[in-house]
């Protein structure tokens, strides 16, 4: 969550928006145990809300 807030506010110049649910929330604590971290941001990305700013900020993310 840290890398995405970073990369919307200083390289996208967009604030995330409020009230983002946390990527952990995603699913249970076994089911991320056994996710890779791009397979949860997947995951959480599914909601179209999210999806909006993850589309945007994943590829510049990740590569980091």
């Amino acid at each position: 969550m840290k890398r995405g807030v970073f990369i919307l506010d200083n390289i996208l110049g967009t604030p995330p928006p409020p009230n983002i649910p946390a990527l952990e929330d995603v699913a249970s604590e076994e089911e991320l145990a056994q996710l890779s971290l791009r397979e949860t941001l997947a995951l959480h990305a599914s909601n179209k809300m999210c999806a909006s700013c993850h589309n945007r900020m994943d590829p510049l993310g990740l590569a980091l």
